[in-house]
């Protein structure tokens, strides 16, 4: 697929989807230096930005023409930091009920290194 997102902090962190659709997404993102700590890893802010993006295309994938969601409660436990390569955001739908979906990430680099688990509750809402 690689397709670039619309949205204008998507595009600004370098985001691709490779994948979308049937409860699940994947999307990655180049190592870039200008996202980096002070100890030339990539932030953490980018990194819980790269799950909930990868978890908010997976959710849209069930939902109905017209309706939205909004991520209304996120966790993330770091486990490794990206210093190179590509970082990737693997998604799925873990249930859904009514208003509330339950979804969750996995982030990791190039060597399939887990950097990050991240769980979220989205809310759906009719546009």
């Amino acid at each position: 697929m690689n397709t670039k997102p619309r949205a204008p902090f998507e595009r600004f962190l370098g985001i691709e989807i490779e994948e979308k659709g049937n409860r699940k997404a994947v999307i990655k993102m180049p190592y870039q230096k200008r996202l980096t700590n002070p100890m030339g890893a990539i932030h953490g802010g980018v990194i819980a930005s790269l799950a909930d993006t990868a978890m908010a295309i997976a959710a849209k994938s069930i939902l109905l023409p017209g309706v939205n969601c909004y991520t209304a409660k996120f966790q993330i436990r770091y486990k490794s930091q990206a210093k190179t390569g590509i970082i990737w955001a693997k998604a799925k739908v873990k249930e859904n009920r009514k208003r509330l979906l339950y979804m969750e990430a996995t982030v990791t680099n190039e060597s399939e290194e887990i950097l990050a688990l991240a769980d979220a509750v989205f809310i759906t809402k009719s546009s």
